[in-house]
């Protein structure tokens, strides 16, 4: 089965806010017990669906920034996993959390340095798109690291997805305007 890329970052992401709200409650008094525990098990069942997409492949002048991109793209889908890996090995404090933050953001770091280390051409207005949105999520990241205690944790959190939903579409667009399909 093909996972959609997507559901994959989405899955790791809100499974490691489980973790992180769970350990940051717990750090700041309040019992991890307390969260719901509907919440965890809805989003590690929901099975992505996958959408037909029609075939697109990049024309033969994009072909080797296509390729350069969807290296890049698969750096960051590592990084993705090995936070999730960094997540299923905490123990839910606040000093764990910021340990998978800080592992999180060192795949944001090599990502935005790879896609800024490319001349893209063409395609460089799309390219900055998406080191903006990664940049965005990058800070939010660094805050996290840098938190001093769960509240200030989960308010730096709290600000993610909408950040990586830009991160997402910005891909998007620089993945169509390089002839390739949507991630998902």
């Amino acid at each position: 089965m093909n996972r959609d890329p997507r559901a994959t970052a989405r899955l790791a992401i809100l499974t490691v806010a489980v973790l992180v709200l769970a350990g940051c409650a717990g750090a700041a008094g309040t019992p991890s017990s307390s969260l719901p525990s509907s919440a965890p098990s809805a989003a590690v069942t929901a099975t992505p669906t996958a959408n037909p997409t029609p075939a697109v492949s990049p024309s033969p002048d994009l072909a080797p920034l296509a390729a350069t991109y969807t290296t890049i793209a698969a750096g960051g889908t590592a990084a993705v996993l090995q936070c999730d890996r960094e997540k299923a090995a905490a123990n839910g404090t606040l000093a764990d959390a910021k340990a998978i933050a800080q592992a999180c953001r060192d795949g944001y770091v090599k990502y935005i340095a790879a896609m800024k280390a490319v001349a893209w051409g063409p395609v460089q207005a799309q390219a900055d798109g998406v080191i903006a949105a990664a940049e965005t999520c990058d800070a939010l990241v660094l805050e996290m690291v840098n938190a001093a205690d769960g509240s200030t944790f989960r308010a730096a959190y709290a600000r993610l997805p909408a950040a990586e939903d830009r991160l997402l579409l910005s891909a998007d667009a620089m993945r169509k305007a390089l002839g390739l399909p949507p991630a998902g």
